[in-house]
């Protein structure tokens, strides 16, 4: 097939009867790039029982399961998506410097 078309035109397809495609130079995904996920980033976990609950107070310390320096986990909706550190940015804000992306690989065949 090829296809022609200027810069925000959209490209026609040749005779092979195959639909019109998004137009030259746009994303794809363009409708849905605005679309914001809710991304949260997990230090460790903890289990604490009850009694363990009712004693805290301020300055109390709650153990994780993980080391200092060990990288954390970015959830991206509720799902594991990366892992990275812990990093001071602008103003003293926090942030997480991406390290890994998991679950790149498309799924195989037969599996969801």
């Amino acid at each position: 097939m090829t296809t022609s078309a200027t810069p925000g035109q959209t490209a026609s397809a040749s005779a092979s009867g195959e639909a019109p495609s998004q137009p030259v130079g746009v994303h794809p995904f363009a409708p849905f790039l605005d679309v914001e996920f809710n991304v949260t980033v997990v230090l460790g976990y903890a289990n604490v029982p009850l009694r363990g609950l009712l004693e805290l107070r301020p300055e109390s310390t709650i153990e994780l399961d993980r080391a200092a320096k060990a990288p954390v986990d970015v959830l991206v909706n509720e799902k594991l998506f990366a892992r990275g550190e812990m990093v001071v940015v602008d103003d003293g804000q926090i942030g997480v410097r991406v390290r890994e992306i998991l679950g790149t690989e498309p799924p195989k065949a037969g599996t969801q």
